[in-house]
């Protein structure tokens, strides 16, 4: 009796594979595509009644769709060039993601959270304001949901990762050109070969020159030793494109950066029980920060002093010694760090500073250029803006 065929898959995944195929034979257009409706994106607002919910719906969609690409051509131009230049937040975050699958779904949940959560409290007003305000949920309660959804998420990252701080993203971040790749693979398809697609691409160009070894067990691959990422150490050994040859020659032998466990990068909190306690303090300030404008309203300087309070102790804590003694720290942990510093601007955004010194600023600025032919129109935008961040509380979360 012959044995029966297979069943034909399902239709999803035919239509995924479909749209993969899609995706890598038109990488340019595709990127092409993302550019122009997020400019769409950005010039909706305040244009029409509903601008800004439409506006918030499309941008959601492109970044969602974004990161769907992303996961398509950067295993793609991985398998292309498996010795090309990774960014040491890249190797860190895809190290995670395939060492942990609950680490990578976590961060997937995490990401469309965080991609939803302004579209989903415009969608909440709408509702209210319709007179749907009985079968919709608060506005605080919806803050309160996805602070706690978030905070769930992101102290999950933090167990799975081993303690080590958790970094402002969690998914990988775009690393290669698509219109470079679809060059290459044009180049690479009309006969030239290699070369061809090296003089399309910079980074398989870096990429073509050294021998790769690929590991049978875990699949991934790997620089010999004696070479650094960037291949450079051979080349300038004798001196003659001016570097120094006891430079190139101790760069030989020194254990390149992409050779080294990928957890080096960000090392663990687990060792000092005060930092991993300043991190997760980190993580629930957003929760009590929305608890305290329940309680007080957004007006209040109470939420205010005493978030920013704690933003500012958390990181204290974090670093410790590390700033009076001025001691060498590991790449994305100072990467981190400074990205939080910069996020305290978001401050100058919230009630109440942002209406007794912000907003009376903006408003002379933008009155100023009103006047002025061309900037007047960046007048204009960012009047239509000016809403946003006033109503909304996850506009100026910053986190």
């Amino acid at each position: 009796m012959a044995p029966s065929p297979p069943p034909p898959p399902p239709a999803t995944a035919r239509w995924t594979e479909q749209y993969t195929a899609l995706v890598r034979q038109h990488a340019a257009e595709a990127h092409s595509l993302e550019g122009a409706l997020r400019s769409i994106s950005y010039l909706l607002p305040g244009k029409f009644a509903g601008a800004d919910l439409i506006s918030e719906a499309l941008f959601s969609a492109v970044n969602l769709l974004g990161l769907a690409h992303d996961r398509i051509l950067a295993q793609r131009f991985r398998d292309r060039a498996p010795a090309a230049v990774v960014s040491p937040f890249n190797r860190y975050i895809e190290y995670q993601h395939e060492r942990s699958p609950a680490f990578r779904k976590t961060a997937q949940c995490l990401t469309l959270v965080q991609t939803l959560e302004v579209l989903a409290e415009m969608a909440t007003l709408f509702l209210c304001t319709r007179g749907a305000g009985r079968h919709a949920v608060g506005r605080g309660v919806h803050r309160l949901l996805t602070a706690l959804i978030k905070l769930a998420l992101r102290a999950n990252l933090l167990r799975l990762s081993g303690g080590r701080m958790l970094p402002h993203a969690v998914m990988p971040e775009r690393d290669y050109d698509p219109s470079q790749q679809a060059q290459a693979d044009a180049a690479a398809a009309g006969g030239d070969g290699a070369m061809a697609a090296a003089a399309a691409d910079p980074a398989l160009a870096l990429a073509a020159e050294p021998p790769v070894w690929k590991g049978r067990r875990s699949g991934r691959s790997h620089l010999p030793l004696g070479l650094s990422p960037r291949h450079g150490a051979a080349h300038g050994a004798d001196g003659a494109d001016g570097a120094d040859p006891l430079d190139a020659y101790m760069a030989t032998r020194a254990l390149p950066d992409a050779t080294r466990s990928p957890l080096r990068l960000l090392p663990s909190l687990a060792a000092d029980r005060r930092r991993l306690q300043a991190e997760y303090a980190y993580l629930l300030r957003p929760v009590i920060y929305v608890l305290m404008i329940m309680r007080y309203g957004r007006r209040s300087w109470k939420p205010w002093l005493l978030s920013l309070t704690r933003w500012i102790l958390s990181l204290i804590r974090l670093r410790g010694l590390r700033i009076r003694m001025r001691r060498d720290i590991a790449p994305l942990e100072s990467q981190e760090y400074k990205k939080r510093l910069w996020l305290l601007l978001y401050y100058f955004l919230r009630m109440p500073l942002y209406d007794v010194y912000t907003k009376p600023r903006l408003d002379r600025f933008a009155n100023a250029l009103s006047t002025k032919p061309l900037l007047s129109l960046f007048s204009g935008l960012f009047q239509d803006y000016q809403p946003l961040w006033e109503q909304y509380y996850f506009t100026t979360s910053g986190f």
